[in-house]
């Protein structure tokens, strides 16, 4: 995926990372799981929030 798909699947990682950061764990794990549907191959690297936020719950 490239341009603005690309860029909106990096803006929901930050925002699943902020959610982390707030400890709002189950608003995170939504846009995870989007993520997950959305890039299942993790070519932006949401797997290493996904990773935080299993080492968090």
């Amino acid at each position: 995926m490239e341009g603005p798909g690309r860029f909106a699947l990096y803006t929901l990682k930050a925002l699943a990372f902020i959610h982390l950061r707030r400890d709002e764990r189950a608003q995170a794990q939504l846009a995870l799981v989007h993520l997950e549907r959305l890039d299942p191959s993790g070519s932006i690297g949401w797997a290493v929030v996904a990773a935080l936020a299993d080492g968090l719950g």
